[in-house]
């Protein structure tokens, strides 16, 4: 299964835009620390909703995590496991719904979503006792991530329909395994697959689920983080001299580079 690479975060920070009058030069910032959940030594942000609810997990200095989600007060609630004694936050909609992932009591992680009254439902997974994760949810409640599809262990990534089954979105030619990251209103998909020859590339679904190969910036690897109602998707692709850049597709599908801040090397969407 993907592993994260884990940020130096000790706390959470949320970001409150203000605009100030037409002749402010830039944006101003009011910054607000979530603190953690009672009892744990560090939080870390995943996903933000247009009301401002965060959610995300805690974490204990001896590997303990839990998700959480802000209330309309912006205070920390614990989102609990699935039985085990593990549990992530990673994407959250207009409605407060959350997914992610959580262990059961026999330690299989499964991709949840929670409900009105902020329960966690286990969505299972594409192979029936592997593990799986949910990264991205819409404003439907359709929740995309990946799952253990085959009993060599190699994940797909998947989308849920209306009743929360999963629905394997397969693999791009060449590849064995695909991983979904983010999801827009109308149920598009975007991620990363490998293709064979030790090389990934973004992907996006059409309206089908059908998924499209969008490619790199000439180098090896690339891969989609998120996605918006136009089908639009940015990420991370590597380049043909080996540094990263940060991309956003166009209305054809075709990558943008988006370049790097002043000074910098690399740079992310």
């Amino acid at each position: 299964m993907i592993k994260f690479k884990k940020k130096a975060v000790v706390s959470v920070l949320v970001a409150g835009l203000t605009l100030g009058n037409t002749a402010q030069a830039g944006l101003l910032y009011n910054i607000t620390g979530l603190g953690t959940l009672a009892g744990y030594d560090a939080s870390y942000p995943f996903g933000i909703n247009a009301s401002g609810q965060v959610t995300g997990f805690s974490s204990t200095n001896n590997g303990i995590n839990s998700a959480f989600v802000t209330d309309f007060s912006g205070h920390m609630v614990g989102l609990g496991t699935l039985g085990g004694n593990y549990s992530r936050g990673f994407g959250i909609n207009a409605s407060g719904q959350v997914t992610g992932e959580a262990n059961t009591s026999d330690g299989i992680r499964h991709a949840f979503v929670t409900d009105s009254n902020g329960k966690m439902i286990i969505l299972g997974s594409l192979l029936g006792g592997g593990e799986s994760s949910g990264r991205g949810i819409n404003d439907s409640g359709q929740v995309a991530g990946f799952s253990s599809s085959t009993a060599n262990g190699n994940d797909h990534a998947f989308v849920s329909n209306s009743n929360r089954q999963m629905i394997d979105l397969g693999i791009l030619p060449g590849g064995t395994a695909s991983f979904g990251l983010a999801i827009n209103a109308s149920g598009q998909v975007a991620g990363y697959a490998n293709t064979g020859d030790s090389l990934s590339h973004a992907f996006v679904t059409n309206t089908s689920g059908q998924m499209i190969d969008l490619g790199t910036l000439g180098g090896k690897y690339s891969s989609g983080y998120g996605i918006n109602d136009s089908g639009q998707v940015t990420g991370v692709a590597i380049k043909a001299n080996g540094e990263d850049r940060a991309f956003v597709t166009d209305s054809s599908g075709q990558m943008i580079d988006l370049g790097t801040l002043p000074g910098g090397g690399s740079s992310e969407g």
